[in-house]
């Protein structure tokens, strides 16, 4: 493929297509005389002296200007640093000084990412999703309507592109004979302006994304691996000695031991881990395997870095030691080891690349320990056109010892993002210009991927709009009110879940009580009050909550408190709410509290059919999504399978307790299973409260401790009421009447759940037409959404210090004072109030009890406020990564 028959295995029009909106002609996406031009003038280039000398000294500029000041400035502070995300803000600074002559300075981390950075990142991410799809009709198609991803990445091309040719402008009028970077050497043999674009953006790409994974992949196995890291220093020692100057070329030649480290950390994590190639006529390869014409033949450098039969039965070890012969560098056959590829497509930026990367690591090595959290966890990637880890976030670090400490976390963002048009980046929000509505302002959303930020978008968006409705497109109206809300109240009837709502969860959660409307929503509203309104059931709840409590939340955070140990609260919450709500809605004990254990196949399934149920929302088209499952494809294909585990199970679960008899059991099904005979009907009651009763709990319980971290005070207040309400009592759990006295914790969870709602939004579909109280017009059809998020951040509703957290708002003479339910519709209010609020708060109260009498709890990333990921709850994207100590008796 890259030699005998190299002429066969082009990369083929499949690939060229894929990436031809961003990189056109370049010489990453061409094939043929277009190629052999590019690679031959690109060799010429890229091979001589003075502009292999011009890229070292940008790269030395930039580390020494900004890369080394930068990690001083958090070195020996409680602050964690995304390494990954320096490294590709450096390394997109260096590419665009060698590309382009510009210099975007993206490593300066107090500025906004350059629109160029955030467009060439966007452009990248999308253009790789192509290659996800199950059938490329499906992008064509969207291109083709302009939806979704494919609008974004024709907006972040368009970005690429005018900065392309007011620079290939602005170099022909200034000249560009006396200059180094690749576009001005280029402008001497290319005349063609979209030539030269494409030909420059391709370098930009390699030469940007290759390089910062490659560097991170090297510092997270460094961070394994100190005995490699002391070798390297000593090394440096050796032929540097104490000089505090950059090593030159000559002086980097010499130090074999970082050259091998460098690329043994290549061979088990490449950049690019897997290449295509389309045969053009039938083969044959070495191991007699017929290839037929227009077959995709795919090597993979990431496996073959792993094969024994290649490496030897040491091969998933990282040892520098076997690229060294008596302390020497010994190369081996590029066609074992084809990280940088091999024959006549070997990578021509591969010693510039070499260098850039030895120069960090020289740097940063003799002046810095670095240290990674989650050190036992193996880095997994996110898709793209490079490798790109996705770890959760870090824990901090300090200073100590000759070189400065700094704790570093590798993240960085899923496939795709939800991109939303902020009101305050807008100058002026576009104007709804049809339909009946008197004074609405547009609020433009849209959706192309799988996480989503929305909930500062949308309260932005709600306060600047003031008194007014938010009307998008006769489809989406978002509007609140102070006093009424009618569509909870006065006029119920009119404003069901409506059937676009339960369509999108009907798969999942069926005909339960979230999912209809009208006599099935009263039945089992009617049912569900009389089940969980018993003492007996609350009772069982409370008794179920403090067994979980004692037998494995506190274990847990005692085996972490004191260690430095890194554990992400929000899974915590989640696996133990999921502990909870499975005995109190079957009777079964899943234990995904048990940590060493994986998560039970059934939290999986029911956590994936949830994620993906609520994806179907964020589609521009619902038809998207419909033909997605009529076929069977991509994430349609994925809830399917997930919602058949969550059926199985609970088909099994009721046939079992139809076999051994439920009327002395507490579990809901059991309860149910009374009056219901019909087993899906029963599945879907039981799998609605599993849903509701796992997610928000979780979710309210991350959040608050999240302010928590933030407010000593009012932990310190939490403490000193429990002292006054139980005294110096040895039991660790307080009783129903000591909890009904704590009023200031009371208030501290309320005041929580104001600033964080589990579930931040709900909208309705109005039946007939309405008028609002405030004169909007609301035709039928329309969906109608208030926002909890929104209007527990609004001014008008609850003062100028509605941003700040202050449990003390809800006490009058120490005493918890309720709000109106309208204002505060966080349980919802009227019919729809939450039935289980009672037990969910006792659960939630029980759990900020036993932690905090027992521990304290740090948050790094203090400065951070939360964000959150797409969902049907709340969810923090990234967790919510603690540090514990005991508390001193």
């Amino acid at each position: 493929m890259l030699k005998t028959r190299f002429e066969n295995y082009p990369k083929g029009k499949p690939f060229s297509t894929l990436l031809g909106d961003l990189l056109g002609r370049g010489i990453f996406n061409v094939d043929g005389d277009s190629w052999k031009f590019q690679r031959k003038m690109a060799s010429i280039e890229l091979g001589g002296v003075s502009v292999r000398t011009h890229a070292f000294d940008i790269v030395r500029s930039e580390i020494q200007s900004r890369l080394l000041p930068l990690l001083s400035s958090v070195a020996g502070q409680e602050q964690v640093l995304d390494l990954q995300d320096v490294f590709r803000r450096f390394s997109f600074d260096n590419i665009c000084k060698f590309s382009f002559g510009l210099d975007p300075g993206c490593l300066e981390l107090s500025l906004l990412v350059s629109d160029l950075a955030e467009a060439f990142d966007l452009a990248s991410k999308f253009s790789a999703q192509r290659a996800l799809a199950s059938s490329s009709l499906i992008w064509k198609v969207k291109r083709l309507l302009n939806l979704g991803s494919e609008k974004q990445l024709k907006e972040a091309i368009k970005v690429v592109d005018e900065f392309a040719e007011e620079m290939i402008k602005q170099r022909r009028e200034e000249g560009f004979s006396d200059r180094h970077d690749l576009l001005s050497r280029f402008m001497g043999t290319i005349n063609d302006h979209k030539y030269l674009r494409d030909i420059v953006v391709s370098f930009l790409l390699a030469g940007r994304d290759t390089v910062a994974s490659g560097l991170t992949s090297f510092f997270w196995l460094l961070s394994q691996h100190p005995e490699v890291e002391s070798a390297i220093r000593e090394e440096v020692e050796r032929v540097m000695g104490s000089s505090e100057q950059f090593a030159s070329f000559n002086q980097m030649r010499e130090m074999h031991y970082l050259h091998a480290a460098l690329y043994e950390s290549l061979r088990l994590f490449p950049p690019v881990q897997f290449d295509s190639k389309f045969a053009q006529e039938d083969d044959i390869l070495p191991d007699d395997t017929f290839v037929r014409k227009g077959t995709r033949v795919t090597y993979h450098p990431y496996a073959m870095g792993r094969m024994e039969r290649i490496w030897g039965p040491d091969c998933l070890h990282y040892k520098p030691e076997r690229w060294l012969q008596n302390g020497r560098y010994v190369p081996e056959n590029l066609y074992k080891f084809p990280v940088f590829q091999a024959g006549k497509r070997v990578c021509l930026g591969k010693e510039i690349a070499l260098v850039e990367m030895k120069c960090v690591v020289l740097a940063v090595v003799r002046r810095f320990n670095i240290r990674v959290p989650h050190s036992n966890q193996a880095p997994r990637f996110a898709a793209g056109l490079t490798a790109t880890l996705r770890v959760r976030n870090g824990y901090r670090g300090c200073k100590g010892g000759a070189r400065e400490k700094i704790t570093v976390s590798f993240t960085f963002g899923k496939v795709a993002e939800v991109i939303f048009m902020a009101p305050e980046q807008t100058e002026k929000a576009p104007r709804y210009l049809g339909g009946p509505c008197a004074r609405v302002v547009i609020v433009v959303w849209w959706a192309a991927g799988r996480d989503l930020a929305v909930q500062p978008f949308e309260a932005g968006a709600a306060e600047k709009v003031g008194e007014e409705s938010c009307c998008v497109c006769q489809a989406y109206l978002t509007s609140s009110w102070t006093k009424d809300f009618d569509n909870l109240c006065d006029w119920f009837e009119n404003y069901p879940k409506g059937k676009p709502f339960s369509t999108l969860l009907g798969d999942l959660l069926g005909r339960g009580i979230f999912n209809v409307d009208g006599d099935s929503w009263k039945f089992q509203r009617k049912m569900a009050s009389i089940e969980l309104g018993g003492v007996s059931v609350r009772t069982h709840a409370f008794d179920i909550v403090r067994s979980e409590i004692q037998s494995r939340l506190l274990p847990l955070l005692s085996s972490v408190a004191g260690q430095e140990q890194v554990l992400d609260l929000q899974d915590v919450f989640r696996r133990f709410s999921f502990d909870n709500i499975c005995k109190f809605s079957f009777g079964l004990d899943p234990g995904c509290l048990e940590l060493s254990l994986l998560v039970s196949d059934l939290a999986e399934a029911f956590d994936l059919a949830s994620k993906f149920s609520a994806q179907r929302a964020l589609a521009s088209s619902s038809l998207i999504w419909k033909v997605k499952r009529l076929l069977n494809l991509g994430t349609e294909k994925q809830l399917k399978e997930a919602i058949k585990v969550v059926d199985e199970f609970a088909e099994e679960m009721i046939k079992q307790r139809r076999e051994e008899g439920f009327s002395d059991r507490y579990d809901l099904l059991s309860r149910f299973m009374g009056t219901i005979n019909d087993d899906k009907y029963l599945r879907d009651i039981v799998v609605s409260f599993l849903l509701a009763g796992r997610d928000t709990v979780a979710s309210g319980l991350t959040s608050f401790f999240w302010l928590l971290s933030h407010h000593p005070e009012v932990e310190s207040a939490i403490r000193e009421e429990v002292e006054r309400v139980m005294g110096s009592s040895d039991e660790q759990f307080a009783s129903f009447n000591q909890i009904r006295e704590m009023h200031y914790l009371h208030a501290a969870l309320y005041e929580s759940l104001r600033l964080f709602p589990p579930v931040q939004f709900d909208s309705k579909f109005a039946q007939e037409d309405d008028v609002l109280p405030d004169d909007t017009f609301v035709r039928k059809g329309t969906r109608v959404t208030y926002h909890p998020y929104a209007m527990g951040r609004m001014e008008r509703i609850l003062g100028p210090d509605c941003l700040h957290y202050k449990p003390e708002r809800w006490l009058q003479n120490g005493r918890y004072v309720p709000e109106n339910l309208y204002k505060f519709p966080v349980f919802q209010a009227g019919k729809r109030v939450c039935l289980g609020k009672e037990i969910a708060l006792v659960e939630m109260k029980c759990v900020v009890l036993a932690v905090v009498r027992r521990f304290n709890i740090r948050v790094p990333h203090s400065n951070q406020a939360p964000r959150f990921a797409a969902g049907l709850t709340a969810t923090l994207r990234g967790g919510l990564p603690i540090l514990v100590q005991e508390r001193e008796a």
